[in-house]
Parts: structure tokens; C-alpha cells; sequence
């Protein structure tokens, strides 16, 4: 009975994953504008870049690649933030539009020109033609990005923080928040020998271990809301289905003092199928997991994360050496920006309580990252080939190579 209500509840979790995807898939993509009307509005945004696509894209007429700034709006979930704004003062001004009092200025060459600016928003008055004309208009195809000083007496706003280019950093996952009706994909490769022993497959004519046999994993993530997501994977590794779900509570990209994520999943393996053979050892093959990420900016470059991890049911199957069921780790994880697309992660995933199967050390794990606008690709080496919760938490006893990849396609 318990395994007909698994294989329901399975069944009924991939139909409802399978519908909202198809669902967004059949959505179109159109520009928004309601992205442009939302930075015209603020009241710190520069007039001039106002009804300018090449506020957010590198091409004047819109779509296609972002730049600079497009990507970080991108990034922080298209809200405008205090951070954004003091990322990029050639976007936005010190002060309220508001509070704004116009400047007069004089041609002396001319004494019928007058330059009046209003909110950054410079007009040329020519009082012997009575006309009038906006002076200096930002150019479409390369507009300028010279700071706005800070007003006298205005204390300089805190620099942004730094975000972190993947949602893992190498097993862990980070405090990064998937967007709203954003469908993500994330494969994981492990090759089965030590990159540095060549009696083991490894070495330099071996290429360190990339012509082993390679463990690769595969998952989908659908962001329900930009604080919600869910995610199915699996990983070959007993044939691992792992059907999880987040939700993002703070933000320090938002003003909190620090980020916070919880995270829990379910594993089931064998494909989530019990067979008439293995019913009596139904707690070593179904497992749940429930994980917090606490993670903090410094120094505008370093991301520091704290993430104590519960896991249920990960004894292996008749191991005699004991009797605990569930293991209790303390994960640790950071990530050092090199540029603004590049990063070294690290992370250690101590085992502090439960059971650790005997023979094995906890994970240490570390690599480079590189991303583009949608994808993060990640060098990495650790020392498990497991990738899944429950799993990558026991530990490992042999160093390999593999790489992540990510990639946003909605």
C-alpha cells in the first residue's frame, strides 16, 4: 500500500513539474517594457536614459544582449535596489529627482542661450527665437557613462553586494534565488579516476582523469515565484531521483543583513521502485533531506555561506558497522569574484553527527567558475563522485576532476 501511494505521488509530482514547464515553454518571449516604465518611475533614475532601450541592452533598438547594467537588473530579479543604484551612478542620481532645485546657466558667447537643468535633464532656451531644445541627449548607440559626484553633504551609499554566479557552489547550493517563471537546467560530471595518480587512470596521459568513465547527472529547476522554486534530478549513482523544493526568506541583496534559503527533497533509488526483493529494506531506499543556507557578502568580493544539512535514511544497504540511520552535516562554502564574471569556489561538508560510512573522509571540494548572461560553467575537483543531498554529504576517499554546467533557458 505505502508503495502504491510513493508511486501516485511520483507520477503526480513529474505531471505537475511537466505541466508548468510546458506551460511557460509556450509562452513567448516579448521585450517588457514594463521594465522601462518601472526605471522611469524611480525617482533616482536619470531623466536622459529615460525610453532608452540602451539603458538595459547593448543594442539602441532593444533586445538581444544586455549589457553591464541590463544583466545586473537581470540578476537582482528586475527590482531596483539600493545596491543598483550605487553600482551605477551614470544611471541613477544622488537625490530624489524632487529634490532637485534647476540650474540657470549663461552662454557668455551668447547672452539669448540659456541652459536650465531640471532632475539631471539639461534644456537649451534660445529667447530670441523663443525656442527650445533638450541639451546634450544621451546617444543611442554609446551613451555616456560618466559618474554623477555625489551631492555635498550626502553620505556615500554602501557598495553592492557581490552576487554569486551559481546556484551551487559545487555540491552546496548558495543563497542565489531563481526568477519567476525561469526554467534552469544543471548537469554534473564526475570522472571516476584521481586526476594526479596515474597507476589509478589519472595523470597526464590520462588527461587527470577525464578519460575515465564519467558519473553525470542531470536536473531541471522551475521558479514558481522569484522566492520559490522546485527541482527534479537524478544522478546515476544507484539510479538516484532526487524531487526537492526552496523557498528564499531574506535577501541581502534586498537590505537584510545576511541571505537565507531552505531547502528539502526527497530521494528515492532504483527510480523511486521498490521490487518484491527489496520491500523488507524500504529505509535504504527512499531518504529525505532539509538543508538551510545561510550565506553573507564581505568586502564586496567574498560570499561566505553556512549550511547545515539533515539527512534521512543514508545508511548503505546491510552495513554492519552500525545502527545509526540518518547523517547531520555542516556544510561551509564560499566563493572569491576574480572579475565580474568569474569566481573560486570552495566548500567542506563536515559530518558532526549520524552515520559516516567507515573508510571515508568528509567532502572537500573546490573549482573556478566562469559565466555569460545565462550560463555558469564550473572546473571542479572533490572528493566525491555523489552529487545528490544525500549523498554527496557521506564524504569520499578518492580526489576527482569533473565540471557543473548551468544554464537558464527561460
Amino acid at each position: 500500500m505505502r508503495t502504491q501511494k510513493l508511486k501516485w505521488a511520483t507520477w503526480c509530482g513529474f505531471g505537475l513539474l511537466a505541466v508548468v514547464t510546458f506551460g511557460t515553454i509556450m509562452n513567448p518571449v516579448f521585450a517588457r517594457p514594463q521594465y522601462m516604465l518601472l526605471f522611469d518611475q524611480d525617482p533616482y533614475s536619470i531623466p536622459a536614459w529615460h525610453g532608452q532601450c540602451s539603458t538595459c541592452h547593448n543594442n539602441p533598438s532593444g533586445g538581444g544582449e544586455r549589457n553591464v547594467f541590463g544583466q545586473a537588473f537581470e540578476k537582482g530579479l528586475h527590482k531596483i535596489t539600493v545596491e543598483l543604484r550605487a553600482s551605477f551612478p551614470d544611471r541613477f542620481l544622488s537625490e530624489p529627482r524632487s529634490s532637485h532645485r534647476p540650474s540657470v546657466q549663461f552662454d557668455p558667447r551668447n547672452p539669448n542661450l540659456v541652459v536650465v537643468e531640471v532632475n539631471g535633464e539639461k534644456i537649451q532656451i534660445d529667447t530670441a527665437r523663443k525656442s527650445f531644445q533638450t541639451a546634450g541627449p544621451p546617444s543611442s548607440a554609446a551613451p555616456s557613462t560618466s559618474p554623477v559626484p555625489p551631492s555635498p553633504g550626502v553620505a556615500p551609499r554602501e557598495k553592492a553586494a557581490p552576487v554569486v554566479l551559481d546556484h551551487y557552489f559545487v555540491n552546496l547550493p548558495s543563497a542565489v534565488p531563481y526568477a519567476r517563471h525561469s526554467l534552469n537546467l544543471q548537469f554534473s560530471h564526475r570522472f571516476s579516476s584521481p586526476p594526479f595518480d596515474e597507476t589509478k587512470g589519472g595523470g597526464p596521459s590520462n588527461l587527470f582523469g577525464f578519460d575515465s568513465f564519467s558519473i553525470s547527472s542531470f536536473g531541471v529547476t522551475y521558479g514558481i515565484t522569484d522566492r520559490i522554486a522546485v527541482r527534479a534530478y537524478r544522478s546515476p549513482l544507484f539510479k538516484t531521483i532526487e524531487l526537492g523544493g526552496e523557498i528564499s526568506i531574506l535577501r541581502e541583496s534586498e537590505g537584510d543583513p545576511f541571505s537565507l534559503k531552505a531547502y528539502g527533497s526527497v530521494e528515492g533509488r532504483n527510480n523511486f521502485k521498490l521490487t518484491v526483493a527489496n520491500r523488507e529494506f524500504f529505509e535504504h531506499f527512499y531518504g529525505g533531506n532539509f538543508q538551510i543556507v545561510v550565506s553573507r557578502s564581505l568586502w564586496n568580493r567574498l560570499e561566505l555561506a553556512f549550511v547545515p544539512t539533515f539527512s534521512g535514511h543514508t545508511r548503505f544497504l546491510f552495513d554492519p558497522t552500525t545502527t545509526r540511520n540518518n547523517t547531520v552535516a555542516l556544510g561551509m562554502a564560499g566563493s572569491l569574484k576574480l572579475t565580474s564574471r568569474s569566481a573560486l569556489v570552495a566548500e567542506y561538508i563536515p559530518r558532526v553527527a549520524g552515520y559516516v560510512p567507515a573508510g571515508t573522509q568528509p567532502t572537500v571540494s573546490f573549482g573556478i567558475q566562469r559565466a555569460t548572461q545565462r550560463h555558469v560553467f564550473s572546473l571542479v575537483v572533490s572528493k566525491t563522485q555523489a552529487t545528490t543531498t544525500g549523498q554527496q554529504i557521506l564524504g569520499g576517499n578518492i580526489l576527482t576532476v569533473g565540471f557543473n554546467i548551468y544554464r537558464r533557458i527561460l
